[in-house]
């Protein structure tokens, strides 16, 4: 295992106002170096991405966490979106729910998320959670994103 002090960017799609506050507070109490960028909507998260497509993909994200019954655009078409572009399928997709069925969870691995996990109920849970987030997708885990991608036949 490798420590990785860089700021890493999270792309967090969440509609509960509850939850985004928790996920900030559980970055500031573990003293992660993230910088977080909330969409409050699914319709927000549809107009970033394709912001980001205009720009020629100038700002992506190294990790994007998405709560699946969005408002609006659900959880399940941002994944479908997102893990359809080429720039953006190697980004790790978390999705964080609330729902434990198969159905739900077979799905969203089938659009391509990288993972479900479910929102705990204990605040400290919770803070755990994104301690963990953290340290198996930025300190365990090599990501290929922003990598120049040149591959030799």
């Amino acid at each position: 295992m490798h420590i990785n002090f860089k700021k890493r960017n999270i792309l967090l799609i969440e509609d509960n106002i509850g939850d985004i506050k928790l996920i900030e507070e559980a970055i500031k109490a573990n003293n992660l170096n993230i910088e977080l960028t909330v969409m409050d909507d699914g319709e927000k998260a549809k107009s970033f991405y394709q912001d980001q497509v205009q720009s020629e993909y100038n700002n992506l994200p190294d990790l994007i966490i998405c709560y699946l019954n969005l408002l609006r655009f659900k959880g399940d078409e941002i994944i479908k979106l997102y893990k359809s572009d080429d720039k953006f399928r190697p980004i790790p997709l978390i999705v964080l729910t609330t729902s434990n069925l198969d159905l739900d969870i077979n799905s969203c691995h089938q659009f391509g998320a990288n993972a479900n996990l479910i929102k705990p109920l204990d605040v400290f849970d919770f803070f755990d959670m994104i301690k963990h987030i953290h340290k198996f997708w930025f300190e365990m885990t090599e990501i290929p994103v922003k990598r120049a991608a040149t591959v030799s036949v």
